[in-house]
């Protein structure tokens, strides 16, 4: 397995791949054994994965990134975060991937989202860093998609942690675990200040491509 990377192609075709880069809550189990809704059960909305990506995949992403240094703090106009496509340095393709085969079937699942046009989800991949030298924090804002997918991909920081102002809930997952929620309407939420370290994140946008 030492040969394979982040960027192999079919990577959710491969077992090498997926042992790998994957944990076996989400290659293994039934959706409704690995999925929680956090806080008040049936009311919040916002449901945890504890584990999708391996350590693996979470440090080769953040490695790659920095390799890479395209960070910015233009691609915003009303909320701009310290970000980079997955697509600028060539690890859209993996990671949307594993959405498609994944997640994106679950969440159809869960919030049981009827017709054709959910067949043709797409999602804006881009990692965020937050570092008390640069931004810690980011204003509480609601998302342009259809519904977010937030993962984590370290937990070496302090603070920090996506708080929802409505549901009143403070969400910090583990490494390699993934949250989602509404977009564009119900879950007003923004980052908290980290206090020590670098947080680094995965946030999905996700559209009905041609809806």
């Amino acid at each position: 397995m030492n040969n394979l990377t982040i960027f192999n192609e079919d990577n959710v075709e491969s077992e090498a791949w997926r042992q790998k880069y994957l944990s076996k809550n989400i290659t293994s189990c039934s959706w409704e054994l690995i999925l929680n809704e956090l806080g008040h059960q049936g009311h919040t909305n916002i449901f945890q994965i504890d584990e999708v990506l391996s350590k693996n995949y979470c440090e080769e992403l953040i490695s790659e990134a920095e390799k890479s240094d395209k960070w910015t703090e233009k691609r915003h106009d009303n909320y701009p975060t310290t970000d980079m496509l997955l697509s600028s340095f060539g690890a859209n393709t993996s990671y949307e991937n594993i959405l498609r085969r994944y997640l994106y079937p679950m969440i159809i699942d869960r919030w049981r989202l009827e017709g054709p046009k959910w067949n043709n989800l797409v999602g804006e991949n881009f990692i965020i860093k937050y570092e008390g030298s640069g931004q810690a924090a980011l204003e509480l804002h609601h998302d342009s998609s259809e519904f977010t997918i937030l993962t984590a991909l370290n937990d070496s920081y302090e603070g920090g942690g996506t708080w929802f102002h409505n549901q009143r809930l403070l969400v910090k997952n583990p490494t390699g675990g993934m949250t989602f929620h509404p977009g564009s309407i119900t879950h007003l939420h923004g980052g908290r200040p980290i206090t020590s370290g670098i947080r680094y994140i995965v946030v999905s946008f996700c559209r009905c491509e041609n809806d």
